[in-house]
């Protein structure tokens, strides 16, 4: 289980991971899950975590904030839109270097997609940043 320290595109893949391993057993109480919670997470995330009393009803008030922090899609958009405008530029043209581009570009469009944001005419922009980088 990765640790979450609040970097948006990581969110989906913490919170799906998180709830299939802890949040959705019915065999831990709240007060656990809130403890592995905090155990999961640093930084920014791990504030919001921390506010919440340790009672089973605690993890319930730390999900609901984290929930309200990252599901933010316009946050989401922007940091995808954010990574593929900055990313390096592409210094010796060589095929791994083209490659590397091209997975990274990729990443993107596919967390836009999961986010449900139509790209499909989205052609012109995706070649403009790939033939400025």
């Amino acid at each position: 289980m990765p640790i979450f320290s609040g970097d948006l595109k990581s969110w989906s893949s913490f919170r799906d991971l998180f709830q299939a391993i802890y949040g959705n057993s019915t065999r831990l109480s709240g007060v656990e899950k809130l403890f592995y919670l905090k155990q999961k997470t640093r930084g920014e995330a791990k504030e919001i975590v921390d506010n919440a009393p340790l009672t089973n009803d605690g993890f319930l008030i730390a999900w609901t904030q984290l929930l309200s922090q990252y599901e933010n899609r316009r946050m989401q958009i922007n940091a995808q839109l954010k990574t593929m405008y900055n990313l390096h530029l592409v210094n010796m043209v060589c095929c791994s270097s083209i490659k590397k581009l091209q997975r990274q570009i990729n990443s993107c469009i596919a967390n836009l997609n999961s986010i449900e944001i139509d790209n499909d005419n989205w052609d012109p922009i995706f070649v403009y940043i790939c033939l400025t980088k």
